[in-house]
């Protein structure tokens, strides 16, 4: 998939999609026993998990809110855990590594975090990234 740019809307569908495959395909999944899991169910608890985590925290938050009780959300948006050029293909790196982070010329990660990468904030794609998030989950 090439793309100049990714939103939170867009990572949302991107997600959901993922889950859903993971859904489709979870059987398959499970026939894999896959170690250090090997219950024959690895498939359906991802799937459960995936497909959840979100509602439950949304739920959550509407149940507190409805409480009187606020709820800070501390997201990060400096760093991502794909650490530097040697850490893995998590996200941001395999969709336009230069613009999502800060590079040196030579392609190092410049590391103003301490976390082995900072995210390119400058970048006004990636700011509408951090922007989309904020608007979905406030």
């Amino acid at each position: 998939m090439s793309s100049n740019s990714i939103d939170a809307q867009l990572m949302a569908r991107m997600f959901q999609a993922g889950a859903r495959n993971l859904e489709a395909k979870k059987e398959w999944i499970n026939e894999l026993n896959v170690f250090p899991v090997p219950d024959g169910d690895t498939g359906t608890n991802m799937t459960l998990t995936i497909m959840s985590a979100a509602d439950e925290l949304k739920n959550l938050i509407k149940k507190l809110h409805k409480n009187g009780i606020s709820v800070i959300l501390d997201v990060v948006f400096n760093h991502t855990a794909e650490g530097n050029e040697n850490g893995p293909y998590i996200s941001y790196r395999g969709i336009d590594n230069r613009t999502y982070y800060l590079l040196s010329p030579d392609g190092e990660y410049i590391n103003f975090s301490g976390c082995g990468n900072t995210m390119n904030c400058n970048n006004p794609i990636v700011r509408n990234v951090v922007l989309d998030c904020l608007r979905y989950w406030v």
